[in-house]
């Protein structure tokens, strides 16, 4: 499945749980990432630390509310770029 959790909050209904049936994923993998403009335009932010605390909060609830829902592991990560190179940063609810 190819979802942005920013799309989920607030919204894990019938769409989510059918795809969960559907393709009966062994783990569920979460990437939210560094510089997202959705974010930034969203919250109408200038510090980007405001972003990132925004981001990972979002991750980490999306991340509990697949764990409770569906009985299939649930990974998190944060993606940047470091000189160069994709990181990923595990992030845990």
């Amino acid at each position: 499945m190819n979802f942005m959790p920013k799309f989920f909050l607030g919204r894990l209904g019938a769409g989510s749980s059918f795809l969960f049936d559907l393709t009966k994923p062994e783990r569920v993998v979460l990437i939210n990432h560094d510089d997202c403009r959705w974010y930034w335009s969203t919250l109408r932010a200038s510090d980007p630390a405001r972003v990132r605390e925004q981001q990972l909060a979002d991750l980490r609830s999306i991340q509990r509310e697949f764990s409770d829902r569906f009985k299939v592991p649930i990974e998190a990560y944060y993606a940047r770029l470091e000189r160069g190179e994709a990181t990923f940063e595990r992030i845990d609810a």
